[in-house]
């Protein structure tokens, strides 16, 4: 088993396709949380007993796959799924269950987009990985399903997050800042997207020149994010001043959004360029690792196997250069990460505590207040009486 969830966490880091796996009694042993809430197709996905494996299809909009494969003389169920990536230039929303605790643009930026037959290649290679029998794209059946259909977004209530200081404006900003310190360009691509869709409208000189402001706004709060990182304030400045003066020559959101993307990834170069000068090179990779495995199990141990460093140099180098030792860096970091999903998701304290791998919810409630100096519940209740 341990085997099989290893095939299937890796294929999910490789390929962001997440998989479930059930047992014969249809009970869910892996993943215990999952960012998509299987419940509303189970029922359909689980009536497939004709086939070795089957792809459902939903609107055109998700497919979902399942294979049934035996793996330890144990018979198991594994359920696969990504978006249909006709999708990608359409305001048709993601089904229900997939967007009621995560955002939807979270969602897309932590799920593939396939074209079916992609989706039906790589649910082939996964069968073939777990049952090393040979399976033809032809024995893989598929079936349409037209659930009811859901509504198109509201273009002014899209305007209206993108646009307008609000919850959702300010959530939008929080996780183009989180994509942006993660490095995760794809995302940041993603989530510009959605004040893209208005490219083909014809903006107001008043909507383009709020767009701008939220434009300004963000550059500041980089240029901010640089220096507590490390860069020079002149260069930062530089920087800031170079790109906001070419604002002037902006006069249209598909411009100004090629803009944004680009000056998002001029400002992480930057930073990362000072972070390699503060840093020792096997320093510098120690913090990106921990950085970029926030959910996974991190240890002083972990890092040394994987870095093949012995512990007792990293134990030294590593506080000598960033300041605090490794376990309570990463302590401090998974705080950072509790914290933002306590805000932005409606994750209970047990999933979050789950999610990042705590050795308890005691443990998790233990460190979340060293680094917060209130529990995860005071620390929602106090943001929410905030806002």
């Amino acid at each position: 088993m341990d085997a099989l969830i290893s095939i299937i966490d890796e294929l999910y880091n490789t390929q962001h396709i997440p998989c479930a796996i059930f047992d014969e009694q249809l009970q869910l042993i892996h993943p215990q949380i999952t960012m998509i809430d299987l419940r509303e197709f189970l029922h359909d996905v689980f009536s497939m007993t004709h086939h070795h494996a089957h792809i459902l299809v939903y609107d055109h909009r998700v497919a979902y796959a399942r294979l049934q494969v035996t793996f330890e003389k144990q018979t198991y169920m594994i359920v696969c799924s990504c978006i249909l990536n006709d999708l990608q230039n359409s305001q048709q929303l993601l089904p229900d269950s997939w967007t009621q605790i995560i955002p939807e643009s979270m969602i897309r930026s932590h799920i593939a987009s396939l074209h079916l037959m992609t989706f039906q290649s790589f649910i082939k290679m996964l069968y073939e990985i777990c049952t090393h029998q040979y399976l033809s794209l032809q024995d893989i059946h598929i079936d349409y399903i037209n659930k009811k259909q859901i509504q198109k977004k509201d273009d002014i209530l899209t305007h209206r997050r993108i646009t307008q200081e609000t919850p959702d404006y300010y959530h939008f900003e929080q996780l183009l800042l989180k994509a942006y310190q993660d490095g995760h360009f794809y995302k940041v691509k993603s989530l510009l997207s959605e004040i893209d869709v208005f490219e083909s409208q014809r903006l107001t000189q008043n909507i383009l020149q709020d767009l701008n402001y939220k434009f300004i706004s963000f550059i500041t709060l980089l240029t901010r994010i640089n220096i507590q990182e490390g860069v020079s304030s002149e260069l930062a400045f530089s920087l800031s001043d170079s790109i906001l003066n070419k604002l002037s020559s902006i006069h249209n959101a598909h411009d100004l959004i090629v803009l944004f993307q680009q000056s998002i990834y001029d400002f992480y170069q930057q930073m990362n360029n000072a972070k390699k000068e503060h840093y020792s090179l096997h320093i510098y990779k120690c913090i990106h690792y921990i950085d970029t495995h926030l959910y996974d199990k991190l240890s002083l141990h972990n890092l040394v196997e994987h870095k093949g460093l012995s512990e007792s140099y990293l134990s030294v180098a590593f506080k000598k250069e960033v300041g605090e030792t490794v376990t309570n860096y990463i302590q401090r970091k998974k705080a950072d990460e509790a914290a933002r999903l306590l805000l932005f998701t409606n994750k209970s304290h047990i999933e979050i505590s789950c999610l990042l791998n705590y050795s308890s919810q005691s443990n998790f409630i233990q460190i979340f207040k060293k680094y917060k100096l209130m529990t995860p519940k005071q620390y929602q209740q106090s943001h929410l009486k905030d806002h």
